[in-house]
């Protein structure tokens, strides 16, 4: 039997935490220290009527800025949502390679 070659514990925690993490574009201003706080009207319509997420909860905020910010929700209101900010990670999964596509023009018919 192959032996399976373990990721490193780090890289598993990782995994595990991304795999089942909701995430979200916010704007820089939203991220204050330790406190998150949502106030966009469509965000905060999809976190608390279409996921119907819940104090306690636990979502990704992405600021583009290249940090991901680990965030456990503590207010969840129609308005806004609050969260308090539990990890800062830099963000790794923006692809190495730059890709160029390019489109052929067809050619009109006769």
């Amino acid at each position: 039997m192959a032996k399976r070659r373990q990721r490193p514990a780090e890289s598993r925690r990782r995994a595990q935490a991304d795999s089942n993490t909701y995430r979200f574009f916010v704007a820089p201003e939203a991220v204050q220290g330790r406190v998150a706080q949502i106030d966009d009207p469509a965000l905060v319509h999809q976190l608390t009527s279409v996921l119907r997420l819940q104090v306690g909860d636990q979502i990704t905020l992405l600021d583009n800025s290249g940090w991901e910010y680990a965030t456990t929700l503590d207010v969840v209101e129609r308005d806004a949502v609050v969260g308090t900010i539990t990890g800062k990670l830099l963000a790794t999964t923006e692809p190495q390679l730059k890709l160029a596509l390019y489109v052929a023009l067809l050619r009109g018919e006769r």
